[in-house]
């Protein structure tokens, strides 16, 4: 079987320093599939409820691919200073694979 390669790169976070509260807090994730594959990609919480969905069930072909995300919930909020995980779920037909990234966003 196939070995899926999946990696989660990068995490450039910025925010308002001058409303940290209410800054956007963008971030670029990074990843690279060895093969086309279904992502579902979330952000969550500490208690593990997701707070933003990025991709559910998505095509992406094999290689490098950079993801945006704004740094709002799914109400449009930005969300508040803590510690989230990106999560990155992969289906492909030699299986299915889950990692998580540790995101700390600061004021």
């Amino acid at each position: 079987m196939k070995q899926l390669l999946l990696l989660l790169l990068l995490f450039n976070f910025s925010c308002d320093v001058n409303d940290p509260e209410k800054a956007v807090r963008p971030a670029t994730i990074n990843f690279s599939l060895s093969d086309s594959a279904k992502v579902t990609m979330y952000i969550e919480n500490t208690y593990s409820s997701i707070v933003k969905t990025l991709y559910k069930k998505q095509s992406f072909p094999m290689g490098f691919h950079s993801i945006y995300w704004d740094g709002l919930n799914e109400k449009g909020k930005a969300i508040p200073v803590g510690l989230y995980f990106a999560v990155i779920e992969i289906e492909t037909s030699q299986g299915k694979d889950k990692l998580s990234k540790p995101i700390v966003v600061s004021p």
